[in-house]
């Protein structure tokens, strides 16, 4: 029979990657008569929280990608599923085939991310971050000597680069 009493309207918040758990007891009573007492467990679970980092992809002087850059979300595929979006600056899309923990990107744009536990069924908010493009080659000088000179050099000069040469 329906009844009446206070409404439990408690917030349960799992603030870490951690299962959470709170007891309520429950009395029941009618006029003067007090029923056992039950005790319902909730288990809060906590939602997952993946990090995107933004990235850079180098691309040579036409614009082709030689170097992708990979999302990692620090989740497993074993316990979560995972569905990517792509925003190139007009549209988002979802990335088909995407349904990995990772992503390799290979176009500038906003990428992002909604992760599903596939145990407690909880969904992430949707996580972005962006990745944009780097030609390593645009600002880069090199002038030769003569080929055949006594002392033949080559001057490189790498504008707002850092460089190594023979692990120099």
């Amino acid at each position: 029979v329906n009844g009446s009493g206070d409404m439990i309207t408690d917030i349960l918040t799992a603030t870490s990657q951690s299962i959470g758990t709170v007891v309520y007891t429950v009395t029941p009573t009618a006029n003067t008569c007090t029923g056992t007492s039950v005790d319902f467990t909730v288990t809060v679970n906590p939602l997952p929280t993946p990090v995107l980092e933004d990235g850079i992809i180098c691309v040579d002087a036409a614009g082709n990608t030689f170097q992708s850059y990979t999302f990692d979300t620090g989740f497993s595929d074993a316990n979560y599923d995972f569905v990517w979006y792509f925003n190139n600056g007009t549209t988002t899309t979802t990335i088909n085939g995407a349904s990995n923990s990772t992503y390799e990107a290979n176009a500038v744009g906003i990428y992002s991310v909604q992760v599903t536990n596939t145990i407690t069924g909880c969904i992430s908010p949707l996580v972005s971050a962006t990745v944009t493009a780097s030609n390593p080659a645009a600002n880069v000088t090199a002038t030769a000597s003569l080929a055949f000179s006594d002392n033949a050099t080559i001057t490189v000069l790498p504008a707002g680069y850092l460089y190594s040469l023979d692990d120099g």
